[in-house]
């Protein structure tokens, strides 16, 4: 949906709403797995602000979004992988 550097990546919101919009009638709810190839899987302030407007674009097409992961790789205490929907931001 986008292309990125291994630091950050950018998604345009209008890139998520038609394959959001193809899903309308279809699903009731999705999951958003994206990876960092930094391996670190900690959220930065770009994916924060991604998950909200992919739930904003969820709403408006009546989609819940049951989640935001992000995939990384395991460390030490860390499962190598951050759920938003477990950190209780969704």
């Amino acid at each position: 949906m986008s292309d990125g550097r291994t630091d950050r990546n950018m998604v345009a919101t209008e890139l998520l709403v038609d394959p959001f919009s193809s899903l309308a009638g279809l699903a009731d709810a999705v999951i958003v797995v994206h990876n960092h190839p930094s391996g670190d899987a900690l959220p930065s302030q770009t994916d924060h602000s991604l998950t909200r407007r992919l739930a904003e674009a969820a709403e408006l097409l009546q989609i819940k979004l049951l989640d935001h992961i992000i995939i990384g790789e395991p460390l030490e205490g860390q499962p190598g992988y951050f759920s938003f929907k477990e950190a209780g931001i969704l």
